[in-house]
């Protein structure tokens, strides 16, 4: 359920309000919002209207959010990790050199632990819930705007260096196909995604990702994920 559906009047008046308190003078926070969805456009500059921020554009493709960010310089991008079928955590490089002095927030309906560490690890400065109440995502997005740390993030952010890594100079001998579900895992994908995305059981799947962990030396999919990413396995 999306955020916007679940705020009351009562909450955004809360919320406005120590906005107003905190802000005092201050110039509202731009955000440029990069969804599939027009409802999301809306709800969001509704809501975040309400309390005080500046949504400045919207846009809902790769392409149109990062000539957008380039030409607007928000402080902030909020950014859905799924574009329809487009992975929008592809998008965080490309935005970030579009407007180096944005910071990208992830706004997505998904918790997968591995969208989260592979957002952070590219380039997120956060990975907030579509179901979250608004008094937190308001001040989530304060915190980013002012280049606070997220306190929450903390366990993941000290994973984007996972334990376990290879002797210098050694190399974990994937297979193919492993390298494949490997690929898939940082996308974050479930079992179920990965094996009908390569026409394998489930069961194939899981015994791919164990020689996984294995061959890294990892413990989980997520770290897992951020190995992947790191040598530019995604």
């Amino acid at each position: 359920m999306f955020f916007v559906t679940r705020v009351s009047a009562r909450d955004r008046r809360t919320a406005g309000a120590r906005m107003t308190l905190d802000w005092g003078a201050r110039v509202a926070i731009r955000v440029l919002v990069v969804d599939d969805h027009e409802l999301i456009h809306l709800g969001c500059r509704n809501m975040l209207s309400s309390v005080g921020f500046d949504v400045v554009g919207a846009a809902t493709d790769g392409e149109t959010a990062v000539r957008t960010a380039g030409e607007l310089g928000p402080d902030i991008v909020l950014l859905d990790a799924r574009l329809g079928q487009a992975d929008g955590l592809a998008l965080i490089p490309r935005l970030r050199s579009a407007a180096p002095k944005t910071r990208i927030v992830v706004f997505s309906a998904f918790g997968n632990r591995s969208y989260v560490a592979r957002a952070l690890a590219v380039g997120a400065e956060d990975y907030l819930l579509k179901s979250a109440p608004l008094e937190d995502i308001v001040t989530a997005l304060k915190r980013v705007a002012a280049g606070e740390p997220i306190p929450r993030l903390a366990s993941q952010r000290r994973a984007k260096s996972p334990p376990g890594d290879l002797p210098p100079g050694s190399e974990p001998g994937l297979t193919d196909r492993e390298t494949a579900v490997l690929r898939q895992i940082a996308a974050g994908r479930s079992n179920q995604e990965i094996a009908s995305e390569l026409a394998i059981s489930v069961e194939t799947v899981k015994e791919h990702v164990q020689a996984v962990l294995r061959k890294t030396v990892l413990v989980d999919r997520t770290q897992a994920a951020l190995w992947a990413i790191r040598h530019g396995i995604s």
